[in-house]
């Protein structure tokens, strides 16, 4: 009788326990493996909208170069930028299954991250998307492949810009997580009823573990940690699969961090172009007189050099070394009869020159660019002079940027140790010797004792770059 009750409780505890406990389970499981779910898919989709914003940003940056110097009417510039964006879309496709595609008013592709071939459903499907101005997260075929991704219009081009994945390669995480899921949950389901029924007693100490653990993981995100495994029953079992989990979450967080470090490189790679874009900006204009080719070089490594010196940053450095090629940039709004007259200036033709700062200043001064807004104060203050006698606003001493200083007096130091049509270039001697003259009065007394002392740096630029 003793033994029928003892059965009797034990069928109780299980008809009572062991819902709520599989239950539980599943609910927990569940919510944890749609969490889970839902939270790759938003990474994923984070990324990719990440990406259509980068592009989105990218091409309005490449307009607004066309709008700010007035080429956006002159068809081989758009090209040229079209060309451009198609290259810096190549650098956000990470995997083969992503692609990155334009389709103008009509339907016809016109930028495509690989080959790419439409049909006319696909065509007035995607015409219809941008003309309805439906931007955001959307679903198309594209070439006969489902595909899911980030759609923009780009008004400027008449552009419908997709940033997409091949639909089963965007889910295919999803799937993996939703059946490890259910394979952890049905492993649990069943340890649960196991030890309900014959290991009850040794519960609390390994489950104890595995929560330990799983608060360690939560309160510090280290999902190196691993649960001990001390018995080969369900529960080491469970332990185990536990185990993998965080081995799987943690190689995921590393691929994860991974890809940064890849996008951060990528947008290293952009920046670089942006730096090409200064030098080329910056030839526009000295390239209007065939014998100052090397002179933007040699000023940019002056303005290095003197930065250093002066104290300022590594990013300062960088800055002035790539925004100093912009100081003449203006020369482009001057006529070549006054720029390269061969003779003096005459008063009216001098005024006109001077002209060259405020037009540099006008073009650079509204640009997002760290290195075009430098460009812009260059520009502007490279003429004015220590006492305030310069131009164009008579600044003086500290007034005038350290930048300004620092380009005034390299410029004007490579300007006479350079031919010119009307002159001869001065010896090394006798430019440090003007150097020396004007000190406190054109130029920065500080900068001109920075540059003095180092001639020998002075020299070796000068040498190494005397030809361009």
């Amino acid at each position: 009788m003793g033994e029928t009750s003892a059965l009797t409780i034990r069928a109780r505890t299980i008809l009572i326990v062991l819902p709520v406990l599989i239950a539980t389970v599943l609910i927990t499981g569940a919510v944890t493996m749609l969490a889970a779910t839902s939270g790759v898919t938003r990474i994923a989709m984070r990324l990719m909208s990440f990406k259509s914003e980068e592009l989105s940003n990218y091409m309005y940056g490449q307009w607004d170069l066309l709008v700010r110097n007035q080429f956006a009417n002159r068809p081989e510039f758009v090209q040229a930028a079209q060309y451009s964006i198609d290259s810096f879309a190549q650098t956000l496709v990470r995997s083969p299954s992503e692609m990155i595609f334009a389709v103008d008013a009509s339907g016809k592709v016109v930028m495509a991250t690989s080959p790419l071939e439409l049909s006319d459903s696909e065509r007035s499907r995607l015409v219809e998307l941008g003309t309805t101005g439906t931007a955001g997260w959307t679903e198309v075929r594209a070439g006969g492949i489902p595909r899911v991704g980030e759609l923009a219009f780009f008004a400027p081009f008449e552009w419908t810009v997709m940033v997409t994945d091949q639909s089963e390669g965007f889910y295919r995480e999803v799937r993996v997580i939703i059946v490890q899921g259910l394979v952890i949950l049905l492993v649990c389901s069943v340890a649960a009823v196991w030890l309900l029924l014959t290991f009850s007693r040794y519960l609390t100490r390994p489950l104890s573990s595995v929560v330990s653990t799983i608060e360690g993981i939560i309160a510090n995100g280290d999902f190196s940690r691993q649960v001990e495994v001390e018995h080969a029953d369900e529960i080491g079992h469970l332990a185990g699969r536990f185990n993998l989990m965080t081995a799987s979450l943690l190689s995921s967080y590393n691929q994860i961090k991974d890809h940064a470090y890849k996008e951060a490189v990528a947008r290293r790679q952009v920046v670089q172009r942006e730096y090409e874009t200064l030098i080329v900006l910056g030839k526009a204009a000295e390239f209007r007189d065939p014998q100052t080719g090397a002179h933007i070089a040699r000023v940019g490594y002056y303005c290095r050099m003197l930065a250093r010196l002066s104290g300022e940053d590594a990013v300062n450095q960088d800055i002035i070394f790539y925004a100093s090629p912009m100081h003449d940039i203006g020369k482009l709004g001057i006529s070549d009869s006054i720029l390269l007259k061969p003779g003096k200036l005459t008063a009216e033709e001098f005024e006109i020159i001077k002209k060259h700062t405020t037009i540099a200043f006008q073009i650079l001064k509204d640009s997002r660019s760290p290195y075009l807004r430098a460009g812009a104060q260059i520009a502007l203050t490279h003429h004015e002079w220590f006492d305030g006698t310069g131009y164009p606003e008579g600044l003086a001493g500290s007034d005038i940027p350290i930048f300004g200083r620092i380009v005034g007096l390299a410029d004007a130091f490579d300007a006479v140790t350079s031919a010119r049509p009307y002159k001869n270039a001065w010896d090394l001697d006798h430019a440090f010797a003007m150097l020396e003259a004007e000190k406190g009065t054109h130029f920065d007394p500080r900068l001109v004792e920075l540059f003095r002392d180092r001639r020998d740096e002075v020299e070796g630029i000068y040498a190494a770059h005397r030809n361009g």
